[in-house]
C-alpha cells in the first residue's frame, strides 16, 4: 500500500510545475538537467581511461512560469549591462575612483535585484530547479551537473 502511494506521489509531482505547485506541467516548459556521475578512472599504458553515466533529467514546470523566468532572465541580463554601462560612466566621470566603483557595485547589484522582484509571489526561481528531487538525490551519491566529467575527452 505504501509504495502505490509513493508511487501516485511521484506521478502527481511530475504531472504539476515544480516551481508554482499549482499548474499542470508542460514537456515543452520542463528544464532540461543534465547530470553525470558513477566515474572511474582507470590507468592504462596510454594513460587513464575514463567512464561515466548519464542521464538528462527533466524537472516538470508550467508555461506561465517558464515565460515568468525567461522575463526575469532578460530583466538580469539586461539591468547587470545597465549596471556596468552606468558604473563605469560614473567611475570615468569622477575623480574619486571608489566612490565611482562603489556606484558600479550598486548599479550591478540592482540589476541583479530588481529583476527577482518581479517574479511572482510563491514562483520559485528558475535556479530552484536544483532542489527537485531527482537531482537532489542524484547530487547526494555524488553525481554532479553537466553530462561528462570537466576532464573527460
Amino acid at each position: 500500500m505504501e509504495e502505490n502511494i509513493e508511487i501516485v506521489k511521484n506521478n502527481l509531482e511530475r504531472g504539476t510545475c515544480w516551481f508554482c505547485k499549482k499548474r499542470p506541467a508542460v514537456d515543452k516548459a520542463a528544464i532540461e538537467v543534465k547530470m553525470h556521475g558513477d566515474v572511474t578512472r582507470t590507468p592504462t599504458w596510454q594513460g587513464t581511461h575514463m567512464e561515466w553515466q548519464h542521464v538528462t533529467l527533466e524537472v516538470p514546470r508550467c508555461k506561465q512560469c517558464k515565460s515568468a523566468h525567461v522575463h526575469t532572465t532578460a530583466l538580469r541580463v539586461i539591468g547587470v549591462v545597465m549596471g556596468i554601462i552606468f558604473g563605469l560612466i560614473s567611475c570615468t566621470a569622477t575623480d574619486n575612483a571608489g566612490a565611482g566603483i562603489g556606484i558600479l557595485a550598486v548599479c550591478i547589484g540592482l540589476g541583479f535585484g530588481i529583476p527577482a522582484l518581479t517574479k511572482p509571489a510563491g514562483m520559485k526561481s528558475d535556479n530552484d530547479y536544483k532542489e527537485f528531487p531527482d537531482i537532489k538525490k542524484l547530487l547526494s551519491q555524488g553525481w554532479e551537473f553537466g553530462e561528462k566529467p570537466p576532464d573527460a575527452q
